[in-house]
């Protein structure tokens, strides 16, 4: 299955910055994950474990609510799937696939900026003349009817640069944007900042903080943000992650969730969590 996403395409076009290589499908555990019919207790699971030569333990703290349960194994899992997915509980099962960020997705503008628009709502940071982009789609005229305001916008990815906490810091020009609790699922934490700077980079396309004189715009930039966590500092993260991460953002109140990431394979898993949150009216991209 591929999976392309808006701020793929737009990212890039706001701020440069340099083209960040695929990392090493090494850096995140391997083994497979199954999905269990919610309600599914662990000591269920635990009683079914003997008969499957595996040691299942629900993946996050979404585990109870989400039924993703996560396993190492190395070799060929297949035969311990098929025995996994005879069980009534089980929704599916199969082996853990690795999401990445795009490969050189950044680029830079050549030449000089185009006309600012005489149409709409101009807004005075600095770089705006070289978002392009942003006129092509015609955002001073969308300026004048909305900027996002009331909308709750999960990024999915490798955190955001969003608050002063431990070695983390706010990037300024992110001040002022409004945020909403997320949740760190690579390293468990409610803290889920950033140590890569993907995910910063398209917060900002975003929502950045917008007419303040510093730097680029935001295409939504009265919109609130939820920073989820789901890539770790190389990039990488696991379908099971990005599965809790899901269903995580439309229990808690996203009404966009935007997953700027790609590769691996298709993950069952990632659909039935895709489906889940689009049944609760949340639009994935």
């Amino acid at each position: 299955m591929k999976r392309w996403t808006l701020a793929s395409a737009v990212v890039a076009l706001a701020v440069a910055t340099p083209a960040v290589a695929a990392p090493a499908r090494d850096e995140v555990p391997r083994g497979i994950v199954v999905d269990f019919k919610d309600g599914t207790t662990q000591a269920e699971i635990d009683a079914w474990e003997s008969q499957w030569g595996v040691d299942l333990t629900f993946n996050s703290m979404e585990g109870e609510h989400s039924g993703v349960a996560i396993a190492p194994l190395a070799g060929n899992p297949e035969a311990v799937l098929e025995r996994i997915r005879q069980n009534p509980a089980v929704e599916s099962a199969e082996p853990i696939q690795i999401y990445t960020l795009p490969p050189q997705e950044a680029a830079l503008l050549d030449g000089e900026p185009p006309e600012l628009s005489r149409d709409g709502f101009t807004p005075n940071d600095p770089e705006y003349p070289r978002q392009w982009n942003l006129r092509m789609i015609h955002m001073p005229e969308a300026w004048q009817r909305t900027r996002g305001k009331g909308v709750v916008v999960a990024v999915l990815d490798t955190g955001i640069a969003y608050e002063d906490y431990d070695d983390f810091k706010q990037v300024p020009d992110l001040r002022g944007v409004r945020f909403k609790q997320g949740y760190d699922f690579v390293n468990d934490t409610v803290h889920a900042n950033d140590d890569h700077g993907h995910g910063t980079h398209v917060a900002g396309t975003i929502a950045q903080a917008t007419n303040n004189g510093q730097r680029v715009a935001g295409v939504a930039f009265e919109a609130t943000l939820m920073p989820v966590k789901v890539l770790n500092h190389f990039g990488s993260g696991t379908s099971a992650d990005i599965s809790d991460a899901i269903r995580f953002a439309a229990d808690n109140g996203a009404q966009v969730i935007n997953l700027s990431l790609g590769g691996g394979g298709y993950s069952q898993v990632m659909a039935d969590a895709v489906k889940y949150a689009r049944a609760h009216g949340v639009t994935v991209v």
